[in-house]
């Protein structure tokens, strides 16, 4: 085993954030506990990737586990005082994100993959054209020296753009923790509840909700709650509670079409964004209610196209 791998970098803050985790799990400061967990795995998977890169033994258990998941006892074992956790329960879990990871990229083409420094997680596979060699450079000798490869401009802008949109549903969603603004942002902080909500509306009104119907049945895409995507923080109405608004719009669409007495299909809401737009669309599948027989010795009207 190479002599380097005994002198990992153990993060300045590993074990005493480690000690620090437990103290707050003691005293059960919620927030906190996430806050100093996800540094934490951040750590160790940025540590179990550099062990990985230096470890031949480690690459080699990894490659013969199928599923990959089940190489985890050994590489808990084997990594263990390479990477030096703090905690152990937050160790295994990053050793599983790993292997996870692993498991899914089989399912795809080979590639190199963009590793994330802040989350420790991997972001997307590289396309062939992933890698950018920039222009030599003149150095402080005097002489030209070839630059470092590095990822190509057109997707570290574009990363730089969503890391941009990520930061701001975080802002958004801690604020939602608030109670004051709550029903301003509960569309954001767990749209699926709007579903819910729609499902009991529409129980109330006579529609047989069910979990699958057969594809017999027509299916649809129902859309809703478009706004400007930045609408909710340029002028927030932190008494507008938008989540009770979008359920009764998409309970009302979908009586409209399969009427009290009819079943639907409801899946999960979708969160949608342009450069300018928000919006969201669930897909549902629909069993038109039966129409109902004319009592007996009522005769329909009929119109004069009908005649």
């Amino acid at each position: 085993m190479s002599n380097k791998l005994t002198k990992l970098d153990v993060p300045a803050w590993g074990e005493n954030l480690s000690a620090f985790l437990q103290v707050c799990r003691e005293n059960g400061d919620t927030e906190l506990i996430q806050q100093i967990e996800e540094r934490l795995t951040a750590s160790y998977l940025l540590g179990i990737r550099k062990a990985f890169q230096e470890d031949p033994v480690a690459n080699k258990i990894a490659a013969d586990a199928i599923p990959a998941i089940s190489a985890k006892g050994l590489l808990v074992d084997h990594l263990w005082h390479l990477v030096k956790p703090g905690s152990e329960d937050i160790f295994e879990r990053s050793i599983t994100i790993i292997l996870e990871e692993l498991e899914e990229a089989r399912q795809k083409p080979p590639s190199l993959y963009l590793v994330s420094m802040q989350t420790g997680r991997s972001i997307l596979p590289l396309p062939k054209n992933g890698i950018f060699q920039p222009p030599d450079f003149e150095g402080e000798d005097g002489q030209l020296h070839k630059a470092r490869l590095t990822v190509h401009p057109s997707i570290t802008s574009a990363l730089g753009l969503a890391a941009q949109e990520t930061e701001k549903k975080a802002i958004l969603l801690k604020k939602a923790q608030n109670p004051a603004h709550k029903h301003a942002y509960a569309h954001l902080a767990g749209p699926e509840k709007i579903v819910d909500s729609a499902k009991e509306r529409l129980k109330s009104a006579g529609v047989i909700v069910v979990a699958e119907l057969a594809e017999i049945y027509p299916a649809f895409e129902i859309e809703f709650g478009r706004e400007h995507r930045d609408g909710i923080t340029q002028s927030p109405n932190f008494q507008f509670h938008r989540a009770n608004l979008f359920s009764a719009v998409v309970a009302q669409k979908i009586l409209r079409i399969c009427g009290s007495g009819g079943e639907c299909q409801i899946g999960a809401v979708r969160e949608m964004t342009s450069s300018k737009q928000r919006w969201f669309i669930v897909p549902v599948r629909i069993r038109v209610a039966p129409q109902l027989p004319l009592p007996e010795g009522d005769e329909p009207v009929r119109t004069p196209e009908q005649t």
